[in-house]
C-alpha cells in the first residue's frame, strides 16, 4: 500500500483538506459570498462539521426545505441523518465519479495522470461513500 514517505505526504494533504474550509471562511471573501446568498435568497446554512451526528440529525429534521446541498462536508451522512432531512440531499463532490470517491479526489486523479479533472453533483441516497445517482 505504498511506502511510509508517501503515506506521510497523504496524511499531510488530508490534514490540509480538513483545515482549508476554516482558512477560507476566516481569510477569504467566500464567507461574504455565502452570506450574500443567504440574505438575498433566504437560504439557511450551518457548519455541520461543528455538530455531532445526533445534533446534525436534529438540525436536518428542523429544516423546512425542498433541497439540501452538501458542500465540503467531509463526513458520511448516516441513515438517521438522511431520514431526518425529509427532502432530497445532493452533494457537490470534488472529483469525477464513479472513478474517484471519497476525500482528495482531485489529488488521486492527478496521481493517476488523468487528462480530465472536475467535480460531480450526485444525490445522497444512503450511507455509502459517493454512491448516489449522478446528475
Amino acid at each position: 500500500m505504498g511506502n511510509k514517505v508517501n503515506n506521510t505526504y497523504l496524511d499531510l494533504l488530508a490534514s490540509y483538506e480538513s483545515v482549508l474550509p476554516n482558512y477560507l471562511e476566516k481569510y477569504s471573501s467566500e464567507k461574504i459570498y455565502f452570506q450574500k446568498l443567504q440574505k438575498n435568497y433566504n437560504i439557511k446554512s450551518f457548519r455541520a462539521q461543528d455538530l455531532s451526528k445526533d445534533q446534525l440529525s436534529e438540525e436536518l429534521k428542523n429544516i423546512k426545505s425542498d433541497l439540501i446541498i452538501s458542500i465540503r462536508f467531509g463526513k458520511i451522512f448516516n441513515e438517521n441523518m438522511i431520514k431526518a432531512a425529509q427532502c432530497p440531499i445532493i452533494n457537490i463532490h470534488s472529483g469525477i465519479l464513479p472513478d474517484y470517491k471519497g476525500i482528495l479526489a482531485s489529488f488521486w486523479s492527478k496521481k493517476q495522470n488523468e487528462s480530465k479533472y472536475g467535480f460531480t453533483i450526485h444525490s445522497i441516497e444512503d450511507s455509502g461513500i459517493d454512491t448516489g445517482s449522478i446528475f
